[in-house]
């Protein structure tokens, strides 16, 4: 069995590596799921997506289990079938190290991203949520996480295609805390109305308050009422250059 396992690390493997092939190995035959090679998976979790491996949640749990994303700067699973459990194993696992997560095309849910908003990422710059269909509810849950000041670098957010309307006060407040967030990407919801008013007084405050957002990006929205219009205003001086 010791054999099979250690089949999953490449030749001339570290003791380190053929630790955690074997924690892997161990970890997919309680999930019930066939491992892949090690050198297999860090190519799926660096982007590098194959036609031949499904990922999905048992899969990237297992990889957390073993230690296989430990000390990596960018965690990449694009259209992976990830849903809340595979987002509460990487909320668990990524610490100090991850500076970008990628999950776009995904399903993390609400209880996915309560795991989110309330991981410690310190370093964390990049964060890619869009076409996940997080609806009001998740991207709330969310928003007040990152408010708190779980991921104090961050710099780049991605929410958009989630089915956003009713949330525009939790993402106005996030603009108004996190004063390194430089670029935020909400196109293709459905942000109106009072919420679209919130949103941008969010724009103001992060303004006000001497913060780096540069690049808001709200197009394909709906955000045809009076006061939402009237609200625009506050996006030319932070926005200008």
């Amino acid at each position: 069995a010791q054999r099979r396992i250690r089949a999953f690390a490449s030749a001339g493997a570290t003791a380190s590596a053929l630790q955690k092939a074997e924690d892997y190995g161990r970890e997919c035959a309680k999930q019930g799921i066939v491992p892949v090679s090690l050198s297999a998976a860090a190519k799926i979790i660096s982007g590098q997506r194959t036609s031949q491996v499904l990922v999905g949640d048992r899969q990237v749990s297992a990889w957390c289990a073993a230690g296989l994303l430990d000390d990596l700067s960018e965690v990449r699973l694009r259209d992976s079938d990830v849903g809340a459990d595979g987002a509460k194993a990487l909320a668990a696992r990524l610490g100090r190290h991850v500076t970008s997560l990628d999950l776009t095309g995904n399903c993390i849910g609400v209880r996915g991203a309560q795991a989110l908003a309330a991981a410690q990422m310190p370093n964390l710059d990049v964060l890619m949520l869009s076409k996940n269909g997080l609806g009001d509810a998740a991207a709330v849950i969310l928003c007040e996480g990152l408010t708190a000041a779980g991921a104090p670098q961050l710099s780049k957010l991605l929410l958009s295609e989630n089915q956003i309307s009713r949330a525009g006060r939790a993402i106005g407040e996030l603009m108004g805390a996190q004063k390194k967030l430089a670029m935020l990407d909400l196109h293709w919801n459905f942000l109106t109305g009072e919420s679209a008013v919130s949103m941008f007084e969010g724009v103001e405050a992060n303004h006000r308050g001497d913060g780096n957002l540069a690049r808001l990006d709200v197009s394909w929205n709906c955000l045809g009422n009076s006061r939402a219009v009237a609200s625009m205003s506050s996006l030319a001086p932070p926005l200008q250059g």
